[in-house]
């Protein structure tokens, strides 16, 4: 799905696109979550190096996991003065076909290396009660109630292979009949004289995604676009909290 906009400032340089991949619901697997951290771990530094510092399609480029009222999905995002919204939409979605290959062929000591790095993250201590006191009500503000979350993950995380990565990774960004992709565009004034796929080809091997591939979003029908999305399954693990909490 795609929704675009144009920027309101009339002097903004800069366009911008988020581009949302759904790995799935928070309230399925905590092994999928912790694979999906140690796959954008594994995914972002490239990413980085590809977009910003060989093609310097922008300043501000990256990859990240994203979770939300019990949904998880990675999230790429740029912005840039100097290509068009759907031109930077179409290099991440070849850098993510061509980059498949470079991770079935990551070697072991760099999946051990950055596994264990996943796993320190994983068990760092709160830094402040603020801190606590944030983690704690994501929980509960998200209806999850994991409280041990990074205990959990963390076991997960010390066993996950470069299977389970690849496996994930073709599921969420390149079989077509899995992956649940939402581009969010905004176009500076000046984006028109900027590059674009029409105007620039993809190098050999490399495949984008056009607009015409997309389901738009009309700009004042998000709420029916909303209305009709097939739903996550909610967590119900607050509900057992407050079941348990009322039979006291």
């Amino acid at each position: 799905h795609l929704w675009q906009a144009d920027a309101l400032d009339p002097d903004e340089i800069n366009s911008a696109v988020a581009l949302y991949y759904e790995v799935g619901s928070t309230a399925s697997s905590l092994r999928d979550e912790a694979c999906l951290e140690l796959l954008v771990m594994l995914v972002q530094q490239a990413a980085f190096d590809q977009l910003r510092t060989d093609e310097q399609l922008g300043y501000t480029i990256g990859a990240q996991a994203y979770r939300a009222w019990s949904a998880q999905a990675v999230l790429l995002y740029a912005r840039s003065d100097a290509a068009s919204t759907d031109y930077l939409d179409e290099r991440f979605e070849a850098f993510l076909t061509a980059h498949a290959a470079v991770l079935r062929g990551t070697s072991d000591a760099k999946l051990q290396t950055t596994r264990a790095a996943l796993v320190a993250n994983l068990g760092a201590r709160d830094r402040s009660l603020a801190d606590r006191t944030t983690r704690l009500w994501s929980e509960l503000e998200m209806h999850d109630c994991v409280f041990d979350r990074a205990a959990r993950l963390r076991e997960h995380a010390r066993n996950l292979t470069l299977v389970d990565v690849l496996e994930l990774y073709e599921r969420t960004f390149l079989d077509r009949r899995t992956r649940r992709k939402l581009a969010v565009r905004v176009r500076a004034p000046g984006e028109s004289s900027r590059p674009t796929p029409r105007r620039v080809a993809p190098a050999r091997g490399e495949s984008g995604q056009r607009a015409s591939q997309y389901r738009a979003i009309a700009s004042d029908g998000v709420e029916a676009w909303r209305a009709g999305c097939e739903l996550l399954p909610a967590p119900t693990t607050c509900d057992a909290f407050a079941q348990e909490a009322a039979a006291m």
